[in-house]
């Protein structure tokens, strides 16, 4: 996922093109840099194609839309408008009948009334007269004196005739009496009706004006309200007026008819016809033709005037007139959007005229006032550029990128080394990806200085880029093989980046290859300016080479290279000044710069260790010695290698009484009445403390290392032996007396456990003597080298047998007594003077 990501930023940063800024020029202005062509190239022909667009444009003629339904469709609407209509008035007229019978019905009522009163009258009457003769009857028929049968039949049919009568008079009252109540209800009600029979008429009104409106709707044709009014009188069940209507308007329907014939005069050349039926275009020459919309009125006035001519009032003949005045509609529409959309299309898929520049042409000069072609050219080059796909590009850049970094991350792999970790790579990537980017926003800067410093040319500023800070930070920072490699693959880089040849490549990578090298010097910051100067030193004879063989000839206008060459080296020091501190802390490496600091004795953590445990630091000193003595023998870092032994020991500065060259000569030994345990326990305790002051006093990483190795995984032998005496036939653990390790994983770890091992061995040599000393290093070395502690250290036997030679040389210096013949040798030790 590392390599991925850093591939992608960097192949982003590779392709020139994803961050193309064009210059607009206009005509007259002053070209601020040369624009030059970076490839053979086609470039639009602005004006030739403006030509050629213009000519097949004024070639395609104006387009006019042109409906043959139009006509059929408004006879439909006029049948069908019509035959609406009709059947609409008839139910009209059939409201109109009902409306005028109840009209009539309203005034024949009182009549009715007046006259059933009087009928009732009469029969009242007359039946009143009958009922009094019959009872008159009936009286003169009791009077006599006895009724025989004849009489008595007489009498009931009287009495029957009386109660007849009697009934059809009340019934003759009651009728009377209700037409007499009808009578006097009959203002009221007649009231109510008319009121009805008001509505009735409004309603009726209304639904004509809505005939008139629905029908001028229906012929979709607008109207006045005062032809409107005029129209509600019109009898539309004449089947005459809408045939007079269709026949006026389908001997009209032949005509092209426009809007306007003004419209015309802005028409050049040909016209199309385009068929909105069909889809096809007509080619039309003669615009002459088309009738213009009022044109067309004036015909169907005349031509209308010529129907009814038997109507006096002229009232159908103007209706119809009007009718088809309204409907007539432009059959052909002029089609500006179609127009526009045709010519579009047409100048999209033209092919442009192109212009034929070389790699390596110059289109406008810097100085130079900007002409109209060049305006055109630089535009056109520009706007490839933008058109240019940047995809294969990018993915191109990507692979190369890549691979690149996979092919290193192997090769460092292949060396074995443990700082080639994760975070080694990801530092590496850090720092080529930061130094691309910083080159890529000078790029940035140099375009904008050269543009405005036309007399600079912009090539000199990309010696001046510092490519070699990738080189100069991961050699000090990781080593000279990390370094080689990240500074020729970002040589490469910064190449592409720059659109640069084989001579620059050449050109930076002979910077990266001297800012790899390691700094034979590097104990103040000042080193690294002495160091950017061999590289500046480096660059002017490269770039004599290289300017001989470009530009053939060095003069006056080489020394802005050799300016920007000799810049180049210095830049990157003092930019490797500044980043150097913060690479060191936020990936906690420990430098030679950062080792030089350590090695001062006054660091707190060292005087700490002088005040609570002088024997301690004394051994501590010697052990520093002896170990860079050693590491310049075998080619390891002499520098870490004395700063880690000073510090080695550091958690014994807390409970120095444990450790015996912390006591006092011929004191008590504290261990002699403690348990082995617990003895073994305080001694390999002084490995977490140091750890935990080196954490304390941010010391690094490195150093923690060397303090957690120094002694390995091997036994605290002193205590695993007494508690091996103590338990007697009791099983000892010998865990629980060996040191947690690791094993020593550097070089420089390796040579510190063998000159701990061989000062504290030779110091409890009571008479000291070279032969005695050099057996006692020997001795205490291979007990080191057979119990396999330096196996994982990168140390082999040539480093080992030069080690120990260095160690006896330069502890013979240190205890210099005289020399005993090899037969007096004698290796008797103070076995109570022991260092653990």
């Amino acid at each position: 996922m590392l390599l991925l990501g850093v591939s992608i930023v960097i192949g982003g940063l590779l392709s020139p093109r994803l961050v193309f800024q064009p210059v607009i020029y206009l005509e007259g202005d002053v070209i601020r840099g040369n624009v030059v062509i970076p490839e053979d190239m086609l470039l639009p022909d602005r004006v030739s194609t403006d030509l050629k667009a213009n000519k097949l444009v004024s070639e395609l003629g104006a387009v006019y839309d042109f409906d043959p339904q139009l006509f059929a469709n408004t006879l439909s609407r006029i049948a069908t408008s019509f035959d609406t209509a009709r059947k609409e008035r008839e139910r009209l007229a059939d409201l109109g009948k009902m409306a005028a019978k109840k009209r009539h019905d309203l005034g024949l009522r009182l009549f009715v009334l007046r006259q059933d009163i009087q009928e009732t009258d009469k029969k009242l009457l007359l039946y009143t007269q009958f009922w009094t003769l019959t009872k008159k009857r009936l009286s003169d028929l009791i009077v006599g004196e006895k009724l025989n049968e004849a009489d008595f039949l007489r009498k009931s049919k009287l009495d029957q005739d009386l109660f007849t009568i009697g009934n059809l008079i009340n019934d003759l009252k009651e009728k009377k009496s209700r037409y007499q109540n009808d009578l006097k209800a009959y203002p009221q009600t007649t009231a109510r009706g008319e009121k009805e029979l008001a509505d009735d008429l409004v309603e009726l009104e209304k639904q004509k004006q809505l005939l008139v409106l629905s029908f001028f709707k229906a012929l979709n044709i607008e109207f006045t309200d005062a032809e409107a009014q005029s129209a509600l009188s019109f009898d539309f069940s004449d089947p005459s007026i809408d045939k007079a209507l269709i026949e006026l308007m389908t001997g009209l329907q032949d005509r092209q008819i426009i809007a306007s014939k003004h419209e015309l005069s802005s028409v050049e050349g040909k016209v199309v016809l385009r068929n909105l039926l069909t889809g096809g275009d007509e080619p039309f020459q003669n615009v002459a033709q088309f009738t213009g919309i009022e044109e067309a009125k004036d015909l169907a006035r005349q031509r209308g005037s010529e129907l009814f001519l038997d109507d006096e009032t002229g009232k159908k003949r103007n209706f119809v007139i009007l009718l088809a005045q309204r409907l007539l509609r432009p059959t052909v529409t002029l089609n500006k959007q179609e127009f526009e959309n045709r010519k579009e299309k047409l100048v999209q898929n033209m092919s442009p005229v192109f212009f034929s520049v070389k790699k390596g042409e110059v289109i406008a000069r810097a100085g130079d006032r900007a002409t109209r072609h060049q305006v055109d050219l630089i535009q056109s080059y520009f706007d490839e550029m933008q058109k240019a796909d940047k995809l294969p590009k990018l993915l191109g850049m990507f692979l190369i990128a890549f691979f690149s970094l996979t092919l290193i991350y192997f090769v460092l792999q292949l060396k074995g080394r443990e700082q080639f970790s994760f975070k080694s790579l990801l530092l590496m990537s850090l720092v080529i990806v930061f130094t691309l980017f910083l080159i890529k926003g000078g790029m940035i800067v140099a375009e904008t200085v050269s543009m405005r410093y036309t007399e600079i040319d912009l090539e000199v500023f990309r010696y001046v880029y510092p490519s070699v800070l990738c080189s100069m930070l991961i050699g000090i920072l990781l080593g000279f093989d990390a370094a080689i490699l990240t500074g020729l693959l970002t040589s490469l880089f910064v190449t592409m980046m720059i659109q640069g040849n084989l001579y620059f490549f050449f050109y930076a990578m002979i910077g990266s290859l001297v800012a790899s090298l390691p700094m034979t010097k590097f104990d103040n910051r000042h080193s690294l300016l002495n160091h950017g100067l061999k590289v500046s030193a480096v660059n002017l004879p490269v770039l004599v080479i290289l300017l001989l063989i470009e530009k053939n000839e060095i003069g006056a206008w080489s020394l802005p290279f050799f300016a920007a060459g000799a810049l180049s080296g210095v830049l990157a020091s003092v930019l490797a000044s500044v980043l150097l501190p913060l690479l060191e802390t936020a990936f906690d490496l420990t430098t030679n710069l950062r080792l030089l600091e350590l090695s001062n004795m006054n660091h707190p953590a060292l005087k700490g260790l002088i005040f609570n445990a002088p024997g301690t630091y004394q051994h501590s000193i010697v052990v520093g010695n002896l170990a860079e003595s050693a590491a310049s023998k075998i080619g390891a870092n002499p520098l870490m290698a004395r700063v880690g032994a000073y510090y080695h020991d550091l958690g014994k500065g807390d409970e120095s009484h444990y450790f015996i060259e912390n006591q006092p000569q011929n004191s008590k030994n504290i261990h002699d009445e403690m348990d082995p345990y617990v003895s073994a326990k305080k001694i390999i305790g002084h490995l977490t403390l140091g750890e935990e002051i080196a954490d304390r006093f941010r010391l690094g990483q490195r150093i923690k290392d060397m303090i957690r190795q120094h002694h390995g995984t091997g036994l605290v032998k002193f205590f695993y032996n007494k508690a091996l005496s103590a338990a007697g036939e009791t099983e000892v653990d010998a865990n629980q007396f060996r040191y947690p390790g690791p094993k020593p994983q550097s070089l420089e770890a390796a040579l510190l456990m063998l000159a701990d091992a061989a000062e504290a061995s030779t110091r409890s040599i009571i008479t000291p003597t070279e032969a005695k000393v050099k057996a006692m290093v020997e001795k205490v070395g291979w007990a080191i080298l057979e119990d396999g502690q330096l196996d994982e250290s990168g140390m082999t036997l040539e480093h080992f047998r030069a080690t120990i030679d260095c160690f006896y040389q330069v502890l013979c210096s240190i205890h210099h007594h005289r020399i005993q013949y090899p037969e007096e040798v004698g290796l008797v030790t103070n076995r109570s003077r022991v260092t653990y």
